[in-house]
């Protein structure tokens, strides 16, 4: 569920097609129409150690687990801020774990634990993966396409949206 357009200056809706997106702008009625292509694969940071001005970077591979009935690899990386980094005058350590789904592309499951701000978990629920309903990836009503895909052979071609019209 997208929240009111009234709480956001934009609002960008995206409708994935095999290889093309959708990206609508309320405050414009424009939807462009792009090429995308998404990750083929995981991109963690390196395992390991690294260091900087501010502190260390730890990864740490957790292995494999099924989240949300899904094959997921687990990653953690903590963040030790040096004393003074942030005008802090103690190491800050802050562990962020990540199960991310191949087959999906995303990650289902993050835990953010930073001293700073408490603990956040968000997780991926009431996940199907039916087909979704054609309804939710229709132009709206008044709004103008502009047609930025690379195969098109032309940019910027402009054509009115009407209600139920698919692209």
């Amino acid at each position: 569920m997208f929240p009111s357009a009234l709480s956001l200056k934009a609002l960008t809706k995206a409708c994935t097609l095999p290889t093309a997106k959708y990206f609508c702008r309320t405050e414009t009625h424009v939807c462009t129409f792009e090429d995308y292509t998404g990750p083929k694969t995981a991109s963690a940071q390196p395992g390991g150690t690294q260091e900087d001005d501010f502190g260390t970077l730890t990864g740490e591979d957790l292995g494999k687990n099924i989240v949300s009935g899904l094959d997921a690899v687990g990653t953690r990386e903590t963040r030790t801020l040096n004393p003074g980094a942030i005008g802090n005058d103690r190491p800050i350590s802050i562990v962020k774990e990540f199960w991310y789904s191949p087959q999906l592309g995303i990650n289902l499951s993050v835990k953010r634990m930073d001293p700073r701000h408490a603990t956040e978990i968000f997780n991926v629920t009431d996940l199907s993966l039916a087909e979704p309903d054609p309804k939710y990836f229709v132009v709206p009503a008044g709004f103008s396409i502009v047609d930025h895909r690379s195969k098109t052979g032309e940019r910027a071609q402009a054509a009115s949206a009407s209600a139920g019209q698919k692209k």
